[in-house]
């Protein structure tokens, strides 16, 4: 066992940088037949990976708490030729989301990729932050994770088919000042996503990926200030994160130049971090964040 393990080690090694140079659009899996679950898709990225996925799938499934966001999203992704069910359910409330996966398996069937994208960001130093908000926050960016893959992964493990994707952030692998709460719930997707993978890998065909990626110019970060880091535009991280899910990547971090500072990272002691945060402009970038509400909740 263990020499078959050494060459499937090094058959997976090799294999990752010979596909490295063939391009995605060569390896797209067929979705034709899925139910994709996108959480906090009343808008930002959400709304984008919805319409996205609308003419490649068999049922665009939304869920947000914003109503209205929601029939906004229904539009957009009918009018991209897709099939969408809008459902109003608060991920972060384990019994919000029994009651709505239970309405899904009734009126659409097996959710066969679910994106956790849904999540919150408070802003404020260790010492501004309010209990009840740094409790809010882990239940949104956090448990709801474990609520929706506890609702639709039995289902995905039994038909030995599926694909879960945790949107974490760069965030997740490198802290920034002012985001103590922000940066945990993230570090903590992040090890979420590891221990389903090794869990189920490799004896399960379902497929798992793990998205970080930088500030995102969706409004969720408004105000915040600018670093030698360009903010991403929506539209570019919706494209990468949907090539990232029809080629069954495991993880995508965004912009790429993170792969080496995160590589980086692993080599360097802990004490230089702050002074490349300074570097960089980002011991300063949360001082002017305003964020953006709706109906009371910041989202992605």
């Amino acid at each position: 066992m263990m020499l078959e393990d050494v060459l499937t080690i090094f058959y997976l090694w090799f294999r990752s940088i010979v596909l490295f140079f063939v391009p995605k659009s060569w390896r797209l899996k067929d979705v034709s037949k899925d139910n994709i679950l996108i959480t906090g898709a009343g808008g930002g990225l959400g709304r984008l990976l919805a319409v996205r996925f609308a003419p490649k799938v068999a049922n665009v499934i939304i869920c947000d708490i914003n109503e209205d966001g929601l029939n906004g999203t229904k539009k957009l992704v009918t009018e991209a030729g897709g099939k969408c069910h809008a459902y109003i359910c608060d991920v972060s409330d384990r019994s919000s989301v029994e009651e709505v996966a239970s309405k899904i398996f009734d009126e659409v069937g097996n959710v066969t990729m679910l994106v956790n994208n849904a999540g919150i960001v408070n802003g404020k130093s260790f010492e501004e932050l309010k209990p009840e908000q740094i409790e809010r926050i882990f239940r949104v960016n956090v448990l709801s994770h474990f609520w929706t893959c506890k609702a639709f992964l039995p289902a995905m493990i039994e038909s030995d088919y599926g694909h879960v994707v945790c949107i974490s952030s760069v965030t997740g692998l490198s802290a920034v000042p002012k985001l103590s709460d922000y940066c945990a719930t993230k570090f903590a997707v992040l090890g979420f996503f590891q221990s389903l993978y090794v869990e189920h890998k490799p004896k399960s065909s379902v497929n798992f990926t793990v998205v970080c990626p930088y500030h995102i110019n969706t409004g969720m970060f408004a105000g915040m200030g600018s670093t030698i880091i360009p903010t991403l535009e929506p539209d570019y991280v919706a494209d990468e994160i949907t090539k990232a899910i029809l080629t069954n990547q495991e993880m995508l971090i965004l912009p790429k130049f993170f792969y080496f500072t995160t590589f980086l990272q692993s080599i360097m002691p802990v004490n230089v971090a702050p002074y490349i945060l300074r570097a960089c402009k980002g011991d300063i970038a949360m001082d002017s964040f305003v964020g953006h509400t709706t109906n009371g909740i910041k989202k992605d």
